[in-house]
C-alpha cells in the first residue's frame, strides 16, 4: 500500500474514532449516561480534585461554546461540536482523500479544517488543567487523535507522480514525474462529499435535538414523579389543610329550606355545614361522593350536615362552563330534582346514590327516567311529567347562579361552614380526621372514640374536573 493511502487511512480511522468518543461525551452531557462500559472505566465519580471525572468536566461552564454564565444559558455543548469536526474529516477523507497535484488546492479544506481543530483542541487542554478541578480522559483522547490527524494531513500534502515513460531508451525502462497523471478529485466526487457533509451535519443536529428532547423528558419524568411524592407526603398532612382550609374566607351561601339535606344533627351542638356543588356525571363527583359516605360522615358521629347543590358541567342548562363535558348531567339534575318533589328529601337521596352508583351507564346514555322510576319507587309518568316543571328548571339555574357567584369552576366545589376545601385535601381522610378533632374541640365536645378512623392512610383521591369560564 502506497504511503498516501496509509497516511489516508489512518487519518479516516482516527477521525471517525474520535466522531464516536465525541458522540459518547455528547450522550453523557445530555442524557447524564454514556451507555458504554468502556467509557465509564476511564472516568471515576470522584469530586476531588485532580480527578479524572468526565461529568464533572461535562457539567462545567467551560463544556458550552460560548461558555454558559449566569446570564447567558446559550452555547453549544463541545462535544457535539467535536461531532460535526472528526464527522467532517471522516467524510472528506473517505470521499476524497488526496487529491492529485495539479487539484491541491482542495487539500487546504482539511488543512484549514486541522488547523482550526488543533487550535481549539490547545484552548480546552489550556481550559481543564487551568479553569476546571477535574479532567476528562476522553476529552484528552479526542485531542491525541486529533493531533494524529493533523500530522497525517500535513503529510498528506499532493506530490508529483512518478508515470512509467511511453518509449524504452537502449532498452531500460525510463520514468519521469508528470503532470498527465488523472486529476483527484473530480468535480463529481467533490459534489458527492459535500452532499455527504451536509446530510451529516442534518443529522447530527437532529440527533442533539433529540437527544435534548429526550433528556429533558427525562428530567420531567424524574420531576414529576418527584412532585408525586411530595403531594402524597402533603396530602397525609391533615394539620396543614385545615390550617388552609382557615385562611379561606367564610362565604355566604343562600341555602333554601327544601334543599336535599343529609345526616342532620346528633342534637347536642350545631352540625358541621358541608355543601358540596356536583354533577351527576362526574367522575371526580361520584368518588367524593362514595368516599363522602364510607370515610367522612362517622368521624363526626351525626354532627354534620350536607347539602347538595347542582353544577352540571353541560352548556345545555349551565351557562357558565366554557364547553359540554357531561351531555347527560343536565338531564340527570332535572331526574333527581323532580324526584325530590315528588317523594321527598329521603328519595332524592336515593335518587342521588342510584346515579352516582351507575354514573357510567348515565354517561353511556343507559339511565333514564324508568330506571330512576323504578330505583326510587315512583311512576314514570309523573316523574317525566315532573322533570318538564319550570320550578325545575329555576331550581337548577339558581345553583347555577350561586355557584357562579362563589367562584366555582369544577366538580365536585366542597365548603365547609362557607370555606372552601381545597382539592387535594376533600379526598384525604387525614384532612377530614383533623376537621373532626378541630370541630369538636370548637363546640366543647369530647370526641368519641367512636369516630376515630380504622384506617389513618390517606385515601387515594383524584382531584374534581376544572373547566375554563
Amino acid at each position: 500500500m502506497k504511503r498516501g493511502s496509509v497516511l489516508t487511512v489512518v487519518a479516516m480511522i482516527c477521525s471517525l474514532a474520535a466522531a464516536y468518543v465525541s458522540y459518547t461525551l455528547l450522550l453523557k452531557h445530555v442524557t447524564g449516561k454514556s451507555e458504554a462500559a468502556w467509557f465509564d472505566l476511564g472516568c471515576s465519580d470522584d469530586a476531588g480534585p485532580g480527578a479524572a471525572n468526565c461529568a464533572a468536566v461535562l457539567a462545567s461552564p467551560y463544556s458550552y461554546l460560548p461558555k454558559r454564565t449566569g446570564d447567558r444559558k446559550g452555547g453549544i455543548p463541545v462535544a457535539f461540536l467535536g461531532l460535526v469536526y472528526y464527522t467532517v474529516l471522516g467524510i472528506w477523507f473517505l470521499g476524497v482523500g488526496i487529491p492529485s497535484r495539479e487539484k491541491r488546492a482542495w487539500h487546504f479544506f482539511p488543512l484549514f479544517v486541522v488547523g482550526f481543530g488543533l487550535a481549539g483542541s490547545a484552548y480546552f487542554i489550556f481550559i481543564m488543567f487551568t479553569k476546571l478541578d477535574q479532567w476528562c480522559p476522553w476529552c484528552l483522547v479526542t485531542h491525541a487523535l486529533n493531533l494524529v490527524i493533523a500530522v497525517c494531513v500535513v503529510l498528506m500534502w499532493p506530490r508529483s507522480v512518478a508515470v512509467r515513460a511511453a518509449n524504452n531508451v537502449n532498452g531500460v525502462a525510463k520514468t519521469k514525474h508528470s503532470a498527465d497523471a488523472p486529476c483527484h478529485p473530480s468535480g463529481r466526487m467533490v459534489l458527492t462529499t459535500v452532499a455527504a457533509i451536509v446530510f451529516a451535519m442534518f443529522a447530527h443536529v437532529e440527533l442533539m435535538r433529540f437527544e435534548i428532547l429526550g433528556r429533558t423528558a427525562m428530567n420531567l419524568d424524574t420531576r414529576l414523579e418527584q412532585y408525586k411524592q411530595y403531594i402524597q407526603r402533603i396530602k397525609t398532612n391533615g394539620d396543614m389543610f385545615v390550617a388552609m382550609w382557615k385562611t379561606q374566607p367564610a362565604l355566604s351561601i343562600a341555602l333554601r329550606s327544601d334543599d336535599p339535606v343529609r345526616y342532620g344533627n346528633a342534637g347536642d351542638a350545631e352540625p358541621l355545614e358541608v355543601v358540596v356543588f356536583s354533577d351527576f356525571e362526574c367522575p371526580s363527583c361520584a368518588r367524593f361522593a362514595l368516599f363522602f359516605e364510607q370515610n367522612v360522615v362517622a368521624l363526626f358521629g351525626g354532627h354534620i350536615r350536607t347539602t347538595f347543590k347542582h353544577y352540571p358541567i353541560d352548556q345545555s342548562c349551565n351557562k357558565l362552563v366554557s364547553r359540554t363535558l357531561h351531555p347527560h348531567a343536565c338531564e340527570a339534575a332535572r331526574m333527581a330534582e323532580a324526584v325530590r318533589m315528588l317523594g321527598g328529601n329521603d328519595a332524592f337521596w336515593k335518587a342521588h346514590d342510584f346515579l352516582y352508583h351507575n354514573r357510567n351507564a348515565l354517561a353511556a346514555g343507559r339511565i333514564g327516567v324508568q330506571e330512576v322510576a323504578n330505583a326510587v319507587g315512583i311512576d314514570a309518568a309523573s316523574l317525566s311529567s315532573q322533570m318538564k316543571s319550570e320550578t325545575i328548571a329555576a331550581r337548577i339555574a339558581g345553583d347555577i347562579a350561586l355557584a357562579g357567584s362563589l367562584g366555582v369552576r369544577g366538580t365536585p366545589a366542597v365548603y365547609v361552614n362557607g370555606a372552601t376545601v381545597d382539592p387535594l385535601a376533600k379526598v384525604e381522610v387525614a384532612f377530614w380526621d383533623k376537621m373532626a378533632d378541630d370541630y369538636f374541640r370548637s363546640v366543647g365536645l369530647k370526641r368519641p372514640a367512636s369516630t376515630r378512623p380504622q384506617n389513618h392512610a390517606a385515601t387515594q383521591g383524584i382531584q374534581g374536573r376544572r373547566v375554563a369560564p
